[in-house]
């Protein structure tokens, strides 16, 4: 190969990339130390085609750390966290965040609302579900448009909240009756981890998506 006019062979490159690799891996420790110690914790993972199958990610306000990881399990996020992790954390609904304690878990309502709309797209019952799911998605995220610029506090946005958790607690008690297979099964699993999906409005730092 040649970089900038210069022929290298395979084994200076590889040479060269654990250099970089062994130079950087001190300040890697340091950001992931800083994102461990952080009190909310955004994490999220994609699919990735480089060394590993997979791109884990963990951010807080401060410091943000990627991690390669050959699968979608566990095991990414007590890499990137550590094992006793005492951070609250934002993430969408993937099984593999379950290992995490619901009561350190923030839930994306970001995701939440693509889910409501395709209970919409279905049509029939699970349609009014998600039509009103979609309606207290967009409360949701109206009122936290007026609490993060500090138009309203933090009380007025639990208070707020606390009827629109009353009001998604009895959507996701009939919801979880619905004759749609899929939108019951959504509904069920969303009433038995509803604490997670409020946590935004008690917890400084954490915001209602991931």
């Amino acid at each position: 190969s040649c970089v900038l006019g210069v022929k290298l062979c395979s084994g200076t490159v590889c040479a060269r990339e654990r250099e970089l690799a062994e130079a950087l891996r001190e300040p890697y420790l340091r950001i992931t130390a800083q994102v461990r110690g952080a009190g909310v914790v955004n994490i999220d993972e994609t699919g990735w085609k480089g060394a590993a199958r997979w791109l884990w990610v963990g951010a807080s306000r401060k410091a943000c750390v990627y991690l390669a990881w050959p699968d979608r399990g566990g095991g990414a996020i007590e890499r990137l966290l550590g094992e006793q992790s005492r951070s609250t954390i934002c993430s969408d609904r993937f099984v593999a965040y379950e290992k995490y304690p619901l009561q350190q878990r923030g839930l994306c309502w970001a995701h939440l609302r693509r889910n409501f709309q395709r209970c919409v797209d279905r049509g029939g019952a699970s349609g009014a579900i998600g039509e009103e799911g979609l309606e207290i998605c967009g409360e949701v995220f109206s009122q936290w448009r007026r609490f993060a610029p500090g138009e309203i506090g933090r009380v007025a946005l639990k208070r707020r909240m606390g009827k629109a958790e009353a009001r998604m607690r009895r959507l996701l008690l009939r919801g979880g009756k619905c004759a749609v297979g899929k939108t019951a099964k959504l509904c069920r699993r969303l009433h038995k981890r509803q604490e997670a999906l409020w946590r935004f409005a008690t917890v400084e730092g954490l915001e209602p998506t991931n």
